[in-house]
């Protein structure tokens, strides 16, 4: 895998351009892929994965439940060169918001209404913003328990995962299977997304 990170004063600039635009950062980064993925394929219609944590508030009582909920829905984006980066944004935004309505429907029965083949995959790509609140205290050293040297492995079947992760700082992770993929290939993307 791959990593960057946009730096405090980017992350807070990019913020603020959203504020001011109405967007959501998952729409920035569904929209930056989408865009990326166009670009390298020379289509403009393009199909993904993208992650939610498929906890909605349509589910009585979901806060007190416990569970991974991660769902994964197909998106797909047509990129127009033509548009303001702006408005494009704000339609790939509501076609986020109407693909989220079926947010509870599994990806089998997703498949079976898309007609295709079964050997043909949805997607190869696949994008979440684990954007997910981790409580402050957390991080705070009180008492005797220290974790140190803490390692992450992760692997994808997919031939690209992108991951961003905000906070203080945006952290990027571009997940590749090297099989599909080269390093070089990774850092390349990873340096155009």
């Amino acid at each position: 895998w791959r990593s960057a990170r946009f730096g405090a004063a980017d992350h807070g600039a990019l913020r603020d351009c959203l504020r001011s635009q109405r967007l959501t950062l998952h729409t920035v980064v569904q929209g930056a892929w989408a865009a990326l993925l166009a670009a390298r394929s020379g289509e403009p219609d393009v199909v993904f994965g993208a992650a939610s944590s498929g906890r909605t508030a349509d589910f009585s009582r979901i806060e007190s439940m416990v569970g991974l909920f991660v769902t994964t829905l197909p998106a797909r984006v047509r990129f127009d060169s033509e548009a303001r980066a702006a408005e494009w944004l704000r339609g790939v935004q509501r076609r986020q918001a109407a693909d989220w309505e079926h947010g509870h429907v599994a990806l089998p029965v997703l498949r079976q209404w898309s007609g295709l083949r079964h050997d043909v995959p949805l997607f190869e790509t696949i994008e979440a913003l684990e954007n997910y609140p981790i409580d402050p205290r957390l991080s705070k050293t009180e008492g005797h328990l220290r974790v140190r040297d803490l390692r992450v492995w992760e692997k994808t079947h997919f031939a690209l995962a992108l991951i961003v992760t905000p906070g203080p700082e945006v952290d990027v992770r571009l997940l590749f299977d090297a099989r599909r993929v080269t390093a070089e290939e990774a850092d390349r993307i990873l340096q155009d997304y």
